[in-house]
């Protein structure tokens, strides 16, 4: 049989084996019932609604893996991602809202302690209140906030580490200052203690604190004592201690030290290293950093 240009013999039927679907590439190549013959290659294909995301059927418009788009995931920190109509959308954690209105960012305000929207979005606490269990409280100390590994800001409080004198700040005297006032003390990463709250971290062996900040002017001769883990079984292990003694931001300001690869890393902040120490012994003091003499921990309700 003479097939004309760009058909080939195939047992006496001539076939296009650039899209024949019994014929593809080549004689008695047959492509699958879900696929279509494109340049002599069988391809997957989608029946409309339906497209295809790297070889899987999706509809843009429900999916929360691929809503609108292919690769859109709707975000869901603290909170349900779901996709109506190809746009993402947000059922926060009990507790949680979406303040910022901001899928992105997902439902990113933890009502129960954020001075700034304290029970309700909107809600801010005064300078000399905190915000507990969704409710501004007095109080008369020196509060800020810290930062979680997963983008939520806590409040944390920061009292004198022990006597607040230079080489008297080990873990076990950070620990006792913050239980002494129904807190606990922040490490990067730690277990989680009944004394110990950790912001979260997986990798913090680099000396990381993630970051803080300060409502009112700290002394100038002031420093935070900041930990790296602290009753974590990775790095130093449960019976040692690390970390990073920081000088404070000015009020408002973002301070601390993450390492790029590390856990909670933002390339916008400062991350200013300050003095560090090694895996020592829980009995062993903080370094302190030159021209520091009054230590704090921060800790939060």
């Amino acid at each position: 049989l003479a097939c004309t240009s760009g058909f080939t013999d195939c047992s006496g039927s001539c076939r296009d084996l650039q899209t024949d679907r019994m014929n593809c590439g080549s004689c008695d190549t047959v492509c699958d019932i879900a696929e279509v013959c494109s340049a002599g290659v069988c391809t997957f294909m989608c029946l409309s609604p339906l497209t295809d995301c790297s070889g899987i059927c999706t509809n843009l418009d429900d999916d929360p893996d691929n809503c609108g788009t292919c690769g859109t995931a709707c975000d869901e920190t603290h909170a349900t991602g779901y996709c109506a109509d190809g746009a993402c959308g947000l059922i926060c954690d009990t507790n949680y809202d979406d303040c910022d209105v901001d899928v992105t960012t997902g439902c990113e305000a933890a009502l129960m302690y954020d001075r700034l929207n304290c029970g309700t979005c909107g809600t801010a606490c005064g300078t000399d209140e905190i915000c507990l269990s969704a409710s501004c409280e007095p109080f008369t100390g020196i509060v800020g906030t810290a930062r979680m590994v997963d983008g939520t800001w806590i409040p944390v409080i920061y009292v004198p580490c022990g006597s607040g004198a230079p080489g008297a700040c080990n873990a076990t005297t950070a620990k006792t200052s913050c239980t002494g006032i129904g807190a606990r003390v922040v490490s990067h990463a730690s277990n989680g203690t009944t004394e110990v709250l950790s912001l979260g971290a997986t990798i913090s062996c680099y000396w990381d604190t993630s970051y803080f900040v300060v409502d009112v002017s700290m002394p100038s001769d002031s420093c935070l004592v900041g930990i790296s883990n602290l009753e974590w079984t990775s790095c130093c292990g449960t019976s040692s201690w690390h970390g990073n003694t920081l000088a404070f931001g000015t009020p408002g300001s973002v301070f601390g030290y993450v390492r790029s690869a590390d856990s909670g890393y933002v390339s916008t902040y400062p991350n200013v290293n300050g003095t560090t120490w090694g895996c020592v012994s829980e009995s062993s003091a903080a370094t302190n950093r030159s021209g520091c003499t009054q230590q704090y921990v921060a800790c939060t309700p």
